[in-house]
């Protein structure tokens, strides 16, 4: 199933971000590189918020936990 397939990709890219990346991160970004990101970050916004499809995504987003947690229990 398709949705079993996109919960499977996004497990494995989020547990990069958690074992790899962020390790790596901690390691060797200094204060003022944080500070530089935070920036960055907090002057990008979610491109589909407030937009005509946000009701849709939230389903879709729905749709996706509820069948993950279906295949868990």
């Amino acid at each position: 199933m398709l949705v079993d397939e996109y919960a499977a990709f996004y497990s494995q890219h989020r547990r990069q971000e958690e074992e790899v990346i962020l390790p790596a991160a901690l390691r060797y970004l200094t204060a003022d590189d944080w500070l530089e990101l935070d920036e960055a970050f907090g002057a990008n916004r979610d491109p589909f918020s407030g937009s005509e499809i946000e009701g849709e995504m939230d389903r879709l987003f729905s749709l996706i936990v509820s069948t993950v947690s279906e295949s868990i229990h």
